[in-house]
């Protein structure tokens, strides 16, 4: 009789064990981790909840002053990229004019001010000061070309980047010629 007793517990005490195992293991998949949860939340705000692109897109330069306040005098194209793009930030009085054609951009920007408006953060090789009808302007770029110009003219602050996959600029000729345009 002893040895039904003993037989007995070990299966009450095996059933037992395997019934508390399926109740972790469903408790467990029942409800999501912590961070699967606070993942979850997160995603469902994330797809309803977004930033609002602070620029405002303008069709022509006179749209863009009527906003801005102020002209911008940039050429009506320029070769190689045919596609234009015009915008304003109304917060910093900022205007915005992008050439571009397919990853390749050229951005034309001017704002009240004297700060440096290019949004260009890049560390250049070659920086040098030349005056373009009498304007003192700033050009930077790497092995001879250049990537950025920047200056002020009257109450205004200018700059002019181009930006490329493969990391060319212009010429010094072709970004004054750029810089000469820019009013």
């Amino acid at each position: 009789m002893k040895n039904i007793h003993s037989i007995n517990f070990i299966k009450h005490t095996t059933l037992l064990a395997c019934s508390a195992l399926l109740a972790v293991s469903l408790a467990a998949c029942s409800q999501p981790a912590a961070s699967d949860a606070a993942s979850t939340a997160g995603s469902a705000t994330s797809d309803t909840a977004q930033i609002p692109n602070p620029w405002t897109g303008c069709t022509t330069l006179a749209d863009a002053a009527a906003l801005i306040g102020y002209d911008f005098t940039v050429p009506d194209s320029v070769d190689g990229y045919p596609d234009v793009t015009i915008a304003v930030l109304e917060s910093e009085q900022l205007t915005e004019v992008q050439y571009s054609s397919g990853n390749a951009r050229l951005c034309l920007r001017k704002a009240p001010g004297s700060d440096d408006i290019s949004g260009d953060f890049n560390q250049y090789t070659e920086s040098n000061a030349v005056d373009v009808d009498g304007r003192g302007v700033t050009l930077q770029g790497n092995d001879g070309q250049v990537q950025l110009a920047t200056w002020l003219d009257g109450d205004y602050t200018y700059s002019i980047g181009i930006y490329r996959e493969d990391g060319t600029g212009l010429t010094a000729d072709e970004m004054t010629g750029l810089v000469k345009a820019a009013k």
